[in-house]
């Protein structure tokens, strides 16, 4: 069975059908915070933004100093810290956020240029803006991606009786 959405509408329609069917919908938003978390860890694998637009590739000085110390060419995964803080909650009846607990997570979603000071004078060093999240504006907020959309109301439907 094939099903199509209409977009947002769609989505807060199921909301409220959701909210008169079922008792504590905490259980719901908790199903649809673990896929989105899914969700944004293929981006971290396949190096993308939930939009499915690659990552700005590391710059060569990057890749040298990872090579000098015996790490890897992957982006944003030389440790792990970031995709590992990487957590939802449920926040209310019929609300869910996903985010990072990584203090660094906002210089990677939307780049950030830092200044530091050395023997020689001051380096700027750039980190351009990598999207782990959701982040184009549309009429009423957020554009979700239509796959990520797509696999809320899946769950939502997977919980009410359709």
């Amino acid at each position: 069975m094939q099903l199509k959405y209409r977009g947002i509408s769609a989505l807060r329609d199921r909301l409220r059908r959701l909210e008169r069917q079922v008792e504590d919908p905490r259980d719901v938003m908790a199903a649809i915070g673990a896929d989105l978390m899914e969700r944004v860890k293929e981006g971290f694998e396949n190096e993308h933004d939930p939009y499915g637009l690659p990552w700005k590739p590391l710059a060569p000085a990057t890749l040298e100093h990872r090579r000098k110390r015996g790490v890897g060419a992957k982006i944003l995964r030389d440790t792990g810290d970031m995709k590992e803080s990487l957590n939802y909650r449920v926040a209310g009846r019929n609300a869910v956020a996903v985010g990072f607990s990584d203090k660094k997570a906002p210089w990677h979603q939307f780049g950030v240029t830092i200044e530091r000071k050395t023997k020689t004078g001051v380096k700027k060093i750039t980190i351009p803006a990598r999207a782990m999240l959701p982040w184009r504006r549309g009429p009423g907020g957020v554009q979700l991606p239509p796959s990520w959309l797509h696999g809320i109301m899946t769950t939502l439907e997977d919980f009410l009786d359709v």
